[in-house]
């Protein structure tokens, strides 16, 4: 099994009782039914062919009701377990085949329970999505929640790559989320003190509303019909990469399978666009990369027409990229700036091998005369001995100079990517800067503001920002508080019509208004840059003056 932070492709499976229904529309009746149906052979024989590295699959989700025989639900909730352990089964049939297996769980869906069920959990009743205070009990429902991730470590910690707990609340009047007040619900330190004892080597994972709580990795619920709509285009050209640890995606029928299988295929998205988009992202995350959501018929080897045949399509095409994409991480010489996107890069990007002795140059489009130009890398490694080694091309000249690199190919390019492979040459050496997201702990806000990523706060805002997000401020007086170490400070936010302005203090200073309104929308716009200062430690300081909308991207700070 290779290492998850190689990994490049996953999926993410729901199987809930609610949901659970044949491939001839029939519906599951209980939850035995439902894990006895489940064939796991069956169901891992389909992954291994679709090429899938690791899955986030359903340990509970809609009420609570956990996919093995849970001593702890019998007792605090008779009759939301079934006798069958299907989780069990499925990790040992998954891991035979060399995937990966992380449990998604969900800590506060209480609201799903029957009126009884949330009073003896301590949800309280007549409490809706999110809990009332008067009537919810913290210490009983985290009692609760407790013991159940105490049983499912002690059954499965010990076989599992890592552990996922969704949280995307509480949310105020407006529907904005609140993810620093979740803790008021769920105790997300005891979850992992309790998973992290039974196994230090576990990752966990968050559903990333501006917040990953105490969990390690976030993970951007990217959905099809956003990347087609919100960003208004259907082909990945404009898709925007992230670090964060696994962006999933929808091209199929969402979280669950379709109706039937029958009728036409359930693939929205262009297959290219689904290589591209794994692979460009991959440049830019080292951790679980992209999985695609999908969730299986009752039968459990059986999913939507259009799931394993373009998944399976999908493998093949990766596989030929074993070397410079499956087996690589994202390039030290060249990163690729979380937030841009293919048009950004000229279709373009790097990738080196674990050992550093190579970077790999990725080329979907080749540009007419075959000329590929870039700069050195700031880390001071040499690129040499240029060698195609995918694509029907030759090199015809390749020339360093203080200005760049100049490299000329003839022939014919590879139908997906051409790429190109570099020795290393020399060490590599600190970069002289550090990129501090608007979303880093760091970044003490005040007053307003609110992230952009929450998909129901204006996610418009936040297209090409750094990390895909932007914080915004829409009240007099917001405030920004950053303390930072380096010499130079540069300030990078979204300019609008009629948004904003904002005054800017260093080291308790005024140095400018910065003034965001703008006839052309533009993000990632380098709004302020200071002086060069003494290279000590400093604070950045920012007020808004009016109530338009103000925003603020990343911050870069150079040494």
């Amino acid at each position: 099994m290779k290492s998850f932070k190689k990994c490049k492709y996953g999926m993410f499976i729901h199987h809930i009782l609610r949901e659970a229904h044949y491939a001839d529309g029939s519906k599951v009746q209980t939850i035995d039914e439902m894990a006895d149906a489940f064939d796991t052979e069956g169901f891992a024989d389909s992954l291994s062919r679709m090429g899938v590295e690791y899955i986030i699959y359903t340990a509970w989700h809609f009420a609570v009701q956990p996919l093995f025989p849970s001593k702890v639900s019998e007792k605090w909730r008779p009759g939301n377990c079934p006798q069958r352990d299907l989780l069990g089964d499925i990790i040992d049939c998954v891991n035979k085949r060399g995937i990966h297996v992380i449990l998604y769980t969900h800590p506060r869906d209480g609201h799903d329970f029957s009126e009884d069920d949330k009073e003896i959990t301590g949800w309280g009743r007549d409490n809706n999505s999110e809990p009332n205070s008067d009537t919810f009990d913290y210490k009983k429902w985290n009692a609760y929640m407790g013991e159940l991730y105490s049983e499912l470590a002690e059954r499965y910690a010990d076989r599992i790559t890592g552990y996922y707990t969704d949280g995307s609340g509480p949310k105020d009047p407006q529907g904005f989320f609140h993810p620093n007040l979740d803790h008021q619900v769920v105790d997300y330190v005891n979850i992992q003190n309790i998973m992290k004892s039974a196994n230090p080597a576990l990752v966990s994972f968050q559903n990333y509303y501006d917040d990953v709580y105490t969990q390690e990795y976030g993970n951007t619920e990217t959905y099809g019909e956003y990347l087609r709509t919100v960003l208004g285009n259907k082909n990945s050209e404009k898709w925007q990469c992230t670090k964060k640890t696994s962006t999933t995606i929808m091209p199929f029928c969402g979280w669950l399978c379709s109706d039937t299988r029958t009728g036409e295929s359930v693939q929205s998205m262009a297959l290219e666009d689904m290589i591209r988009y794994t692979m460009f992202n991959g440049s830019c995350c080292d951790c679980g990369n992209v999985a695609f959501a999908s969730g299986t018929f009752a039968e459990g080897n059986l999913w939507s027409i259009g799931v394993e045949e373009t998944l399976s399509q999908l493998k093949n095409e990766l596989s030929r990229f074993e070397e410079s994409f499956m087996d690589a991480i994202p390039s030290r010489c060249y990163p690729t700036m979380p937030g841009s996107n293919l048009e950004d890069n000229n279709y373009r990007f790097w990738m080196t091998d674990t050992d550093h002795k190579y970077e790999y140059l990725h080329c979907f489009e080749m540009p007419k005369d075959g000329v590929i130009t870039w700069d050195l890398a700031e880390n001071g490694v040499k690129m040499i001995c240029p060698e195609v080694i995918s694509g029907e091309m030759s090199i015809e000249s390749f020339e360093c100079s203080e200005n760049g690199y100049r490299l000329t190919l003839t022939g014919t390019p590879d139908r997906v990517d051409t790429v190109i492979r570099f020795r290393c040459e020399g060490e590599a050496k600190p970069l002289g800067y550090e990129w501090i997201n608007c979303s880093d702990k760091r970044m003490a806000y005040f007053g307003t503001w609110r992230c952009n990523s929450d998909l129901v706060y204006d996610p418009i805002t936040a297209i090409g920002c750094y990390e895909r997000e932007a914080f915004c401020a829409t009240g007099k007086d917001s405030s920004l508080y950053l303390c930072y170490e380096g010499r130079i400070l540069e300030l990078y936010c979204v300019i609008e019509k009629d948004y904003g302005s904002a005054d800017v203090y260093i080291d308790g200073v005024f140095r400018c208004t910065i003034d965001q309104n703008s006839d052309i929308r533009q993000a990632h716009v380098l709004c302020y840059r200071t002086e060069d200062l003494f290279p000590c430690q400093h604070v950045l300081q920012l007020y808004t003056k009016n109530d338009k909308m103000f925003t603020v991207d990343a911050v870069k700070v150079i040494h």
